[in-house]
Order: structure tokens, then C-alpha cells, then sequence
């Protein structure tokens, strides 16, 4: 974090590169340029003190050095207001012979280098404190000739504060002059490292919001070479990247939706036990919350143990497919399971992938297929004995009067009777339930009275016989049926209900009309069933009083065959009982306008 916060922006790295350079060129130029004026105009200033010698050695009187003192100081000081120099004249033994700034010119002048290069014949220079003037001097002085022979020496002299002070203008100048040039430089690299630094900043917002996943950000290409190539594979690298992501997320959603639309149960898992993926037919099957269980292990979202045991024994056992079958109590489940390994593009192992599916149904089917079979097998087996017994004892007794082999012969046609009737049934059920999956069973709208009143016709006799009266009440109610199979079914129900009414009772019949349904409603006032025989009442063979049926001469098909003719027809059946009052069976038809085409 310290680490970020110390980085700075490229644009003041270019600005400090662009600038310092500047800076450091100025300030030595600057010097230079100084120090430069500092020697120019100290050359100056002693070329200008030679000239002013000159010009005062040709006003001096030609009677020098040997005019009077006094006069010689007078006419000095004159010439030095004049020059604004300080002057002073001295003899070739060094003694001074006037001053402008000395009252009198009696005292002795040490030989300077200035009077002694003077005292040589030449020009001479120097700068130095002055105890006089108690002030840095810069001093010239010339040689005097008179009538050809050196009589003298004149020297001049100026404060060198004057010079510096004149000098310290310059230096002003020239430092205002670098700060207007520095301050020049400084906005002109601002904006040229703004200039360069723009890009290359808009490719890093670019490049965040990439990372971001706005992959339909596209930048400028910029008129430099390298940036506009960085521009370009920035650009080709997002359009390359979007395609890419584009793919891999139809790829995903188009697996997930076949994983989600599969009715097997597939449950992901890494080698942790830990859930990578639930789709929506495992969360239902195990009740699951697939997105709470998602990175949880199998044993925190699911309590079924024998998946766990499962489960692990294919992440600790060999890398072959296991299968198995869980039985689940809450709710009633059946659940065939089939494990793997999960393995990467790599074929490195990363977990166990699991698919389960619901079984339920098909062992319900085959224990009805076994039940069925036992039934029919039981059904056909006591006529098929009794017959066989009749025949047996009639044959060892050839000679039997013949009151009692007509007895055996009414048997005998009575169990090949009720043979015949059961074969019949299972040919209708089988029948009924090969054309409803065929689609050949014929609909077309019909009075549901006049089919009722037909069926309750074909029971009248029997009716009559046992003294039960069958009362019909109907409103209009039309629905889409095969009168044949719906008749068939009302006469199987008033079948019912005549058996087991007692004599003297009434059987009603109601037909009523209710939302988008019609109803068939045959209630009767027999003994009733007991409420834990009702959910299986319409299975094929079950009987409430097994012996009582029998007796009756039912097959225990009647049932089974009113509810594959009432789904045939798009529609259901119930029944309400209770036992002692007797029950009501109903048949429930969807009008025409509800029938799906």
C-alpha cells in the first residue's frame, strides 16, 4: 500500500525530465552569463578609467610634478569632480604630489603594482581595499611624461561598490530573466507531459474498465508509433477477449441450461467433498438450496447418509464408475445414483460428479407388475382348481347319479363363467390402455344424461332384483367422451353400488356441472369403506372383503378399469366413504372448451 502511495503519475515524471534539464541549463548559463558581465564590465571599467587617465594626463599643466602643491590639488579635485574618479599624482620617488581626496599631498605611496607598473613605462591595474577610503578601489595607473623624460605617475581610481552595485542590476536582470524563461519552460513541459501522458492515461482507464469486464471500450489511436501500437493491441486484445467471453458464456449457459432442464440429478464435487455445482432436479430430489450449497460439503447440505458413504468411497476408492441404489424415507423416494471421477482439460482428477435418478416410479411399476401378476395368478388359479376338481371327481366317478353331475357341470360353468369374466376385463383394460396411448380412443361432445340414463337402464333388472331403486338427477352438462367407455364406466360404478346396497336401498346418480368439469357422482348406502382402504381402491384386484367380493362374483377390475376410462379422457376419479353410511364415486370429465387439442 505504502508502495502505491509512493508512486507518482508519469505526467510529473515527464514534467520533472522536461524540466530539470531546463533548469540545470539555465542556472549554468545564467552563471556564466554572470560572471561574464562581472569581467566585461570590470574591463570596462578599468578601459574606461584608462581612458579617463588619458584625457586627465593632457589636462594636467605641462609645469607637473614641480607646480605648486596646493595649486596642483586645487585643479585636481576639479578634474575629479568632473570624472567622478578619485585622482591622485605622485612624483617618481612615490611621494604624492596632489590628491582629490587628501587635503595635502606630502605623504609617501607605497609601490603598488599599479605605481610600479606606471613607474615601468606601462599601464597598470589593480583592486583593492583602500585604508583611505576605507572601501575596495579599482585603480589604473599611467605614466607622466614631460618633454620626453617619465616625471610621474597619475593614477585614477572608482569604489568597486559603485561597479558591483551596477553589477547587481545586471545580475537581477538576468535572474528575472531566467525565471521568465523557467517559468516558459515549466507550462511548456506541463502540457507537452499532459500531451504524452493523455494516452497512455486513457489506455489505464481503459484498460481498468477491461478488467472491470466493459470489454466494448475502445481507445483512440494516438499519432505516435509506439502508442498507437499499444492502442492497437489494447483494441484487438478486448475485441478478442469479448469474442472469447462471449463464447464461453453461450458455451456455460447453454450447459447449464441442458443440466438445468435434465430430469436426472447431477451434483458436482471436488475432492473435498465440497459441492461445485447442484442443478435443479438434484435440489429437488434432495431438497437442496442449490445456491447455499454451492463450495459447502455434501454432509452439511444433504443428510443422507448413504450418498455420503457413497460419495466418499469414489473419492478414496480407484477411478473406475460405481453405482447404487438409495432408498430415501422422507419423502418416499427411490433414487438410483451413478458416480465418477471429475477430471480438468488436463485429465488431472479435481472430483467425483454424481447423477441420480428417480426411480420411484418404475419400482413402483414393477411391484404393481409383481402384485398384478400374483393377483391374476391368484384370480385364475381358484376357478381354474375348482374346475380342474369337478372334472377329476367326475371322472373317477363315471356312474355318479345325475342330480349330482348336473350340481358338478353348474360349477364347473360357473368358475369358466367367472374366468371368462376376468379375461374380459383384463382384454377391456388392456385395450382401453393401448388406444388412450395411441391416441385411437374417438371423442366428440355428448349429453352426459343420455349416457347415464343408458347405463342405468342396463342395471334396472338387476336392480329390480335385489329391490335397490336407482334414481338419475342431471343437469346440462356436455363433454367431450366415447359413450361406449363412459357408459361402461357409470355401469360399473352402479354395478358396485347395487352389490353392495342392501335390499330396500337407493343408489343416486348425479350429474352436475361445476367451473370447467362435469361430474358423475353415483352415491349409494351400503356399509361404507374404511379410510385406509380408500387410496388403493382403484388398483387392479384389491378387494376391501376379499370373500365378499368373490361371492358377489366381482373381479376387482370394475374400479380399475372406470379410472383408465375416466384418464382417458383427460379426466380423474375419487371416492368419499364412510363406513356405515355408505359411499359416493365420482367421475370428474373436462368440458369441450378445456380439452387440449
Amino acid at each position: 500500500m505504502n508502495r502505491t502511495m509512493r508512486r507518482r503519475r508519469l505526467q510529473w515524471k515527464l514534467f520533472a525530465a522536461m524540466l530539470l534539464p531546463v533548469l540545470a541549463a539555465l542556472a549554468v548559463i545564467g552563471a556564466y552569463v554572470s560572471e561574464t558581465a562581472h569581467r566585461l564590465y570590470f574591463e570596462r571599467s578599468v578601459a574606461d578609467l584608462e581612458v579617463r587617465t588619458g584625457l586627465i594626463e593632457k589636462l594636467l599643466p605641462d609645469s607637473l610634478p614641480s607646480a605648486p602643491s596646493d595649486e596642483l590639488t586645487r585643479y585636481v579635485r576639479e578634474l575629479a569632480r568632473s570624472s567622478h574618479a578619485r585622482i591622485t599624482v605622485m612624483n617618481t620617488a612615490g611621494r604624492v604630489t596632489a590628491d582629490s581626496q587628501e587635503p595635502h599631498g606630502s605623504q609617501s605611496v607605497p609601490y603598488t603594482p599599479e605605481v610600479s607598473e606606471a613607474l615601468r613605462g606601462r599601464t597598470g591595474t589593480a583592486r583593492r581595499y583602500s585604508a583611505t577610503s576605507r572601501t575596495e578601489l579599482l585603480y589604473v595607473a599611467v605614466p607622466l611624461y614631460r618633454h620626453g623624460s617619465l616625471t610621474g605617475v597619475l593614477r585614477a581610481a572608482l569604489p568597486v561598490a559603485d561597479i558591483r552595485q551596477s553589477l547587481r542590476r545586471v545580475d537581477v536582470r538576468i535572474i528575472a530573466g531566467g525565471v521568465l524563461i523557467a517559468l516558459a519552460a515549466a507550462i511548456l513541459a506541463f502540457f507537452y507531459a499532459r500531451r504524452m501522458s493523455r494516452p497512455l492515461t486513457e489506455m489505464t482507464r481503459a484498460a481498468g474498465r477491461l478488467a472491470t469486464g466493459d470489454l466494448a471500450v475502445r481507445l483512440d489511436v494516438p499519432n505516435t508509433a509506439e502508442l498507437a501500437g499499444l492502442a492497437d493491441t489494447l483494441n484487438r486484445m478486448a475485441g478478442e477477449l469479448d469474442a472469447r467471453i462471449r463464447t464461453v458464456t453461450q458455451q456455460r449457459n447453454e450447459q447449464q441450461a441442458i443440466l438445468a432442464s435434465l430430469r436426472e440429478g447431477v451434483i458436482a464435487l471436488d475432492n473435498s467433498e465440497r459441492v461445485l455445482f447442484v442443478n435443479r432436479a438434484a435440489a429437488s430430489l434432495l431438497a437442496l438450496d442449490p445456491q447455499r450449497a454451492s463450495g459447502r460439503l455434501l454432509q452439511e447440505v444433504c443428510r443422507v447418509s448413504e450418498l455420503h458413504h457413497f460419495a466418499r468411497g469414489i473419492v478414496q476408492g480407484p477411478p473406475s464408475p460405481s453405482e447404487s441404489e438409495l432408498h430415501l424415507t422422507s419423502p418416499a423416494v427411490v433414487l438410483q445414483v451413478r458416480g465418477t471421477e471429475l477430471c480438468d482439460a488436463a485429465g488431472m482428477r479435481i472430483g467425483v460428479l454424481l447423477v441420480l435418478h428417480d426411480v420411484t416410479h418404475v419400482r413402483r411399476l414393477e411391484n404393481l407388475r409383481r402384485d398384478f401378476v400374483a393377483n391374476v395368478s391368484h384370480e385364475l388359479k381358484t376357478p381354474i382348481t375348482s374346475i380342474q376338481g369337478f372334472i377329476e371327481t367326475l371322472r373317477e366317478n363315471p356312474q355318479a347319479p345325475p342330480e349330482t353331475m348336473r350340481e358338478f357341470l353348474e360349477r364347473i360353468a360357473r368358475n369358466a363363467e367367472r374366468l371368462n369374466v376376468i379375461v374380459e376385463d383384463l382384454l377391456t383394460l388392456s385395450r382401453i390402455e393401448r388406444e388412450d396411448e395411441l391416441g385411437l380412443i374417438q371423442r366428440a361432445p355428448h349429453d352426459l344424461k343420455s349416457i347415464a340414463e343408458a347405463a342405468v337402464t342396463a342395471l334396472s333388472e338387476k336392480a329390480r332384483e335385489r329391490e335397490i331403486s336407482i334414481r338419475l338427477s342431471s343437469g346440462d352438462a356436455v363433454a367431450a367422451v366415447n359413450p361406449t367407455l363412459l357408459e361402461q364406466a357409470i355401469v360399473n360404478l352402479l354395478d358396485n353400488a347395487v352389490k353392495y346396497s342392501d335390499p330396500g336401498g337407493v343408489v343416486n346418480v348425479d350429474i352436475v356441472q361445476s367451473g370447467d368439469e362435469a361430474a358423475v357422482h353415483v352415491r349409494d348406502q351400503g356399509c361404507g369403506i374404511t379410510p385406509e382402504h380408500l387410496p388403493r381402491l382403484f388398483e387392479r384386484f384389491y378387494r376391501v372383503d376379499m370373500a365378499r367380493s368373490r361371492k358377489l362374483g366381482g373381479t376387482g377390475l370394475g374400479l380399475a378399469i372406470v379410472k383408465h376410462i375416466a384418464q382417458a379422457h383427460g379426466g380423474r376419479v375419487a371416492v368419499e366413504s364412510t363406513p356405515g353410511r355408505g359411499s359416493t364415486f365420482s367421475i370428474f370429465l373436462p368440458l369441450p372448451s378445456s380439452i387440449s387439442s
